[in-house]
């Protein structure tokens, strides 16, 4: 009897410690699988950020990086620029730039606005090419005609305005309430 009793013992205590070391690998699993969902989101935010980085590098005409400013502008009171935005991006880039293909420009300027999350990140890498290749004249034209595209739909939203401004800092001009639509 006392026989029985060890052997049962010992499939207890063999039992126990199984147990035990299932619930140790169960909670290294966790740790591991958050480990990776951690190290996935950081490489998730990275990629996002060298795709966003991409978008705005390739680009080399101020006219179409204009666009691509004015159709982020528009973007900011909904997931894409309106109609209405649209159009008044076309009439800017026709009538003062003088772009030849105004549709097409948009088209892409709405494309490339909605690979970047924030206007902000626009303004920052293509500030460099504006302050480079456009007069301070140019510039200021430029930051009046996204005043415009903010104005469309209604009066600017607090993430326009604050996008306008960090673009007129980053355009290197003086703060003027001359640009903003009443």
């Amino acid at each position: 009897m006392h026989i029985l009793m060890l052997i049962a013992a010992m499939a207890g205590g063999f039992a126990f410690w199984w147990f035990r070391m299932r619930q140790g690998a169960e909670a290294a699993r966790d740790v591991i699988d958050v480990a990776e969902r951690a190290r996935g989101a950081f490489r998730r935010h990275r990629f996002r950020t060298k795709v966003e980085g991409s978008t705005l590098t390739a680009v080399d005409d101020p006219a179409l990086a204009a666009a691509i400013m004015m159709a982020g502008i528009a973007a900011q009171k909904g997931m894409a620029p309106s109609r209405k935005a649209e159009d008044i991006i076309r009439q800017h880039l026709a009538t003062r730039i003088g772009v030849s293909d105004p549709d097409g420009m948009t088209t892409y300027a709405i494309w490339a606005a909605g690979q970047v999350t924030e206007p902000n990140d626009m303004s920052r890498a293509l500030a460099k090419l504006w302050r480079e290749k456009l007069q301070p004249v140019e510039r200021q034209q430029l930051l009046d005609m996204a005043w415009s595209v903010a104005a469309v739909d209604g009066p600017p939203t607090d993430s326009q305005v604050d996008a306008l401004e960090r673009l007129r800092e980053r355009l290197e001009l003086p703060p003027s309430e001359t640009a903003r639509p009443r």
